[in-house]
């Protein structure tokens, strides 16, 4: 298998993910024409920029042979980002971690979680 790859969901994107079995797409994913993805070391920084003034997310794990429609393609940074052009479904999805802000106002992922990585 590949490398993993993640989505960052808002806490009602996720339940509804939940509750349907498949995501289409945050407002932003939609306005761009493909669902946002990372690989594990663009987290930080994707975090940092996309998600400082979210309080609570859930940072999904995905095992990229199992998603349909992954293009690699230049984005911030002149660096190449994971696009779905198409929709993430729950089978897909191998595990999920819940993150709060610490005290600094930053996500801390968790050794734990990332040992499974």
């Amino acid at each position: 298998m590949n490398d993993s790859l993640f989505k960052i969901f808002r806490s009602a994107e996720w339940q509804a993910f939940q509750n349907t079995g498949v995501f289409r797409g945050s407002p932003h994913d939609i306005r761009d024409g493909f669902i946002h993805m990372c690989a594990r070391h663009q987290l930080a920084s994707t975090l940092t920029k996309h998600f400082s003034d979210v309080e609570n997310i859930v940072l999904a794990r995905f095992d990229p042979d199992q998603l349909d429609g992954l293009k690699w393609e230049i984005a911030r940074g002149a660096e190449s980002f994971p696009h779905i052009y198409g929709q993430l479904v729950t089978r897909a999805c191998q595990n999920h971690l819940t993150l709060q802000h610490d005290q600094n106002g930053v996500f801390d992922i968790g050794a734990e979680f990332l040992e499974t990585l």
